[in-house]
């Protein structure tokens, strides 16, 4: 591989490492500040009635859900890594999974965390358009 393209794989490699960052801090943020500011409406919740506050119960489930596949996630990853480095320094990097298992583990918690901030999501906009 020549010297301009193993340039370009660093920095692709890199572009990919903040943008799962990105993607993980930003989750973590919605997922925590819905969940704030959904539990700032507990007042309104004892008018809506029964039905509406298991909307709201289902949101905050599933965004404690997706805060906790974040976490796990970050876990997770520094597991993934770990293996990767042991993988490059007894020359398996080339021709295996880098990371192993535990890369696949970050890849679906990740996709868990999105599908449960979306789920959240859609109960709290449930929520608010049922008051």
């Amino acid at each position: 591989m020549g010297d301009g393209l193993q340039e370009y794989r660093r920095h692709l490699v890199e572009s990919r490492q903040k943008a799962f960052e990105a993607f993980d801090r930003t989750l973590l943020t919605l997922s925590a500040g819905g969940l704030a500011l959904s539990l700032s409406m507990v007042k309104e919740l004892s008018l809506a009635g029964r039905s509406s506050f298991n909307l709201m119960l289902g949101c905050w489930i599933f965004w404690l859900l997706s805060m906790t596949c974040t976490l796990v996630s970050f876990f997770a990853s520094t597991q993934a890594l770990g293996k990767a480095i042991h993988q490059v320094d007894d020359g398996e990097a080339v021709g295996r999974k880098v990371g192993g298992r535990w890369t696949t583990v970050v890849n679906v918690l990740n996709l868990a965390a999105m599908i449960c901030f979306v789920a959240g999501s859609i109960f709290v906009v449930w929520f608010v358009v049922r008051l």
